[in-house]
């Protein structure tokens, strides 16, 4: 497949991956390795059949991978928090059978669960979900077949960290071109 990106900068680089999960899974590892998501692209081998205008099914994808990350991150931070919270408790109250050190032992737990809860929620929503369009687009209903990846920047040091990140992933192609979209051997 030789589909170029439409858009090129001075320095790129182009994978070519054989489905839409191995050219997502470059495009989470790129942003993950300092990659700004902004320089990241997604083209499918057969545009035609990518209705871009139904993001429907593109829309339900995204925001289930966004609740799922979103649970897991509330339920780690309140599983955290209520351990941090008995801590507390045990620390606060001493003895855990006698007077206040069973409620406030409690209490303590719940707070913590809850606090845990709201951290984990930020941590996962910031640390977990991607933000190119790119990878939005990834969601998209299409046709199957290949996909290229491309990374494009003014600085040479981006695309050898992305050059890095994308051939750990094992493309079927991975070539450096020019702003007209000519190979650049060794550069």
């Amino acid at each position: 497949m030789n589909r170029q990106p439409r858009i090129l900068s001075e320095h790129n680089i182009l994978a070519t991956f054989g489905d839409k999960a191995g050219a997502r899974a470059a495009m989470e590892q790129l942003e993950t390795g300092g990659v700004d998501a902004a320089s990241i692209s997604l083209h499918p081998d057969d545009e035609a059949v990518d209705d871009r205008n139904d993001t429907q099914v593109r829309d339900r994808e995204v925001a289930g991978k966004g609740l799922r990350t979103a649970a897991g991150g509330m339920i780690i931070g309140a599983v955290v928090g209520a351990l941090l919270g008995v801590l507390g408790g045990l620390i606060a109250f001493g003895d855990p059978t006698e007077g206040l050190g069973v409620w406030g032992t409690v209490a303590f737990a719940l707070g913590g669960a809850a606090a845990g809860a709201g951290v984990g929620l930020i941590a996962a929503g910031a640390g977990r979900m991607k933000q190119s369009q790119a990878w939005e687009s990834s969601w998209a209903p299409t046709g199957g077949g290949e996909f290229v990846v491309g990374v494009h920047s003014e600085t040479r040091d981006e695309i050898a960290r992305a050059e890095e990140v994308l051939a750990e992933r094992n493309p079927l192609t991975l070539r450096r071109v020019d702003a007209d979209g000519r190979d650049i051997d060794g550069e």
